[in-house]
């Protein structure tokens, strides 16, 4: 990398932090939490233009094998839970010029045709939870949830990620409930306001 390319990288993570430090301050507590109840990683990430920054992660102790994370991770918003989480409930001009491209195949399981991402938005808008299955990274099945600003749009989301294998239905119901726990007290705690097209069962 050139000097240059090197200078701006650094004023880009500058920025990132600097803009973002309520929302890390806000999830701190929130993500030992949910590294505690689930026993896997926690991470939160902020929407930046197309695309989600990772701002902060906990990792589970339980475990010695866990997802690893790395800060200021990039995130495609169609390739993750958080992304899609994010997607589903953003204004429809946003998703069409997210689905207009180019989409990365991150992986074999990326899904990366735009109308079968619409189709995995409507299931998501009925339960406020995303799930994506090796569509990042290969062996991860990450959960997450939208986290709102104060006009009630998504502003990013909160996740948790875990090896393919050791996500059974009994601990994905786990996951799922810490999960939109977390996001909705994160949303209050930023001042955010869950909208109405948020299903009302899992804003309570």
């Amino acid at each position: 990398m050139s000097d240059a390319l090197y200078q701006a990288e650094i004023l880009r993570l500058a920025r990132l932090r600097e803009a973002a430090v309520p929302m890390t301050t806000a999830s701190r507590a929130i993500l030992d939490r949910l590294a505690a109840e689930t026993h896997e990683t926690a991470h939160v990430s902020v929407l930046r233009g197309t695309e989600l920054n990772a701002l902060a992660h906990v990792y589970s102790p339980r475990h010695a094998t866990r997802v690893m994370m790395e800060d200021a991770e990039k995130l495609s918003l169609h390739g993750t839970g958080s992304g899609l989480a994010v997607l589903a409930f953003s204004p429809d001009d946003f998703v069409e010029t997210v689905l207009a491209g180019p989409l990365k195949q991150h992986t074999p399981d990326t899904v990366t045709d735009p109308g079968a991402l619409r189709a995995l938005l409507g299931p998501i808008r009925e339960t406020g939870i995303a799930e994506s299955v090796g569509g990042f990274e290969a062996d991860v099945h990450s959960h997450a949830a939208p986290v709102f600003d104060a006009n009630g749009l998504p502003i990013g989301a909160l996740a948790v990620a875990a090896p393919v294998a050791r996500v059974t239905p009994d601990r994905a119901a786990v996951i799922k409930d810490a999960v939109l726990t977390g996001a909705m007290e994160l949303t209050r705690a930023i001042g955010g306001f869950v909208p109405d097209t948020f299903p009302r069962a899992a804003a309570a």
